[in-house]
């Protein structure tokens, strides 16, 4: 199976094939780094938008009255917070309700973005598996921890080091074609080493 990431004109790229931990690892990491990226835009918008309706509105009346209390993260912070906040509740030091309140004091609607990032409804429908409520970053981690412990992905992670050394791995887009018999041996190995799991044919490209 082929999964491909990122498909643009970039100068090079890279060739790796591995098991259904390595898979799914850069699947969630994947996964992390999009939702992050929505959650630092609508951050950066927020605290734009409030910069300039600072200069020209006062404070609510709700707000003046103390009907309201005032947020205490300031909108500026919002993007740092959001990212304490999520390391307090790997760590068990922040309730999920108070999470997701503050949250959605802070970004309104958006929010739903980064409840997702502490209890995911992510489905994985493929040939792989099926996932539900599964942890993104918890995920991610595990499966780092099978890919470090494990012997099958760290056999993986041995043979790409191995077959970059001979140009297999990937180099300039411009000289693919000089690779392909390198490449094509490469995966014949992986396919050998992984003849009883799924094996993944991953790439990635970048200037």
């Amino acid at each position: 199976m082929t999964v491909i990431f990122k498909a643009c004109r970039d100068d090079e790229y890279r060739l790796f094939f591995g098991n259904n931990n390595w898979y799914l690892f850069f699947r969630l990491h994947h996964l992390l780094c999009q939702r992050l990226s929505e959650m630092y835009g609508h951050a950066t918008r927020i605290a734009a938008e409030e910069l300039k309706e600072k200069k020209e509105r006062r404070d609510s009346t709700a707000i003046a009255l103390r009907l309201k209390p005032k947020n205490e993260i300031a909108v500026e912070d919002y993007y740092p917070a959001l990212l304490d906040m999520i390391q307090n509740m790997l760590d068990g030091n922040m309730e999920s309700t108070t999470f997701e309140d503050t949250l959605r004091e802070m970004f309104g609607i958006q929010a739903f973005v980064a409840f997702t990032l502490d209890k995911d409804w992510y489905n994985v429908k493929d040939r792989l598996c099926y996932l539900r409520h599964y942890t993104v970053v918890n995920g991610a981690v595990r499966q780092l921890q099978h890919i470090v412990c494990d012997d099958m992905p760290s056999q993986c992670t041995s043979l790409f080091i191995s077959e970059a050394k001979k140009g297999g791995s990937g180099g300039p887009i411009a000289s693919a074609h000089r690779r392909l018999h390198h490449e094509h041996m490469y995966q014949k190995k992986v396919e050998k080493l992984l003849q009883d799991e799924n094996c993944f044919k991953l790439f990635s490209s970048f200037r």
